[in-house]
């Protein structure tokens, strides 16, 4: 990929992950250029100001040996696992700097039995695990390495001289439109979502999008579906979403981190308690009637 447009798609990936601190920021002091294309901390912070939400809400990225420094908005730390802002009880890195890669499986480089892989470390493991999205090899490794080159699991490249509509689709960048046909010619549904807490922050932001001059080719207004959480959600507004049509869903109510909480430690009644305690959350002071309320995202 050239240098230019690896920046502007590392740039794309900034504006979704948080905001700059004032513009395009250089840090005060000089810090090592970290250029894995991740964000990372400062790893020349001070030991005891690490856990501090001034030091932990900020951010950097490493473009073309230039390090530029973000901030998430108030309230929100960064969690260098996600790659996201989220809120102070969802993170629980803030002394990480930044993630390093474990390392590269051996697969079928080992003595494993068959229909087994081994991790870095040697250890055998089944190969429906590799990259299923539990960390099951003691390094790690079995899910470090998903990409199309390393992925045993992974489908074959696809081959347009024997791959043909309506069976089959090959698209290199997924832009490429069946039948060589004209973007003019083929019909597009867009699905638009939005999670997390709904409230002055950010109905005004969903207001312009829904704005009544974007309409569907029908003429109807276009509408999203808001899987809402409950801490700092104005219900009012929630309400209001509703009452306009849009879709109303129940993300949790704590909206507990981190996310592997709830695939290794949450029981049926967590997620009972979680799920169906935020539908009655949103049912008592959104009225939005329970039948209408959606699941998770």
């Amino acid at each position: 990929m050239k240098p230019k447009l690896r920046s502007l798609l590392l740039l794309a990936l900034v504006f979704s992950a948080g905001t700059f601190a004032s513009g395009k920021e250089k840090p005060e002091d000089p810090l090592p250029c970290i250029d894995d294309s991740r964000f990372y901390r400062n790893p020349n912070a001070p030991a005891h100001n690490v856990w501090s939400p001034t030091e932990c809400a900020k951010y950097y990225l490493c473009l073309d040996n230039e390090v530029f420094e973000f901030k998430c908005s108030q309230g929100l730390l960064f969690d260098v696992s996600r790659q996201v802002c989220d809120f102070k009880a969802n993170v629980d890195n803030c002394d990480v700097t930044s993630e390093t890669q474990p390392p590269r499986p051996l697969l079928q480089d080992s003595d494993c039995d068959e229909k087994h892989l081994a991790c870095g470390d040697g250890t055998c493991f089944p190969a429906t695990y590799f990259c299923d999205g539990s960390v099951d090899c003691p390094d790690g490794s079995d899910e470090g390495w998903c990409d199309i080159r390393n992925d045993p699991n992974g489908a074959l490249p696809c081959n347009p001289k024997e791959c043909h509509s309506p069976n089959c689709w090959c698209s290199n960048d997924g832009t490429k439109i069946p039948g060589n046909l004209t973007v003019s010619m083929v019909p597009q549904m867009i699905t638009i979502t939005f999670d997390d807490a709904v409230n002055d922050e950010n109905i005004e932001l969903f207001s312009n999008i829904f704005s009544n001059d974007r309409r569907n080719p029908n003429g109807c207004p276009i509408r999203g579906t808001f899987y809402v959480s409950h801490q700092y959600t104005n219900y009012r507004d929630v309400q209001y979403l509703w009452n306009i049509g849009h879709e109303i869903a129940t993300h949790s109510v704590t909206h507990r981190g981190p996310e592997e909480w709830w695939s290794k430690n949450a029981t049926i009644e967590d997620w009972f308690d979680e799920m169906v305690g935020e539908a009655n959350i949103i049912n008592k002071y959104a009225a939005v009637r329970l039948e209408d309320i959606r699941g998770k995202l």
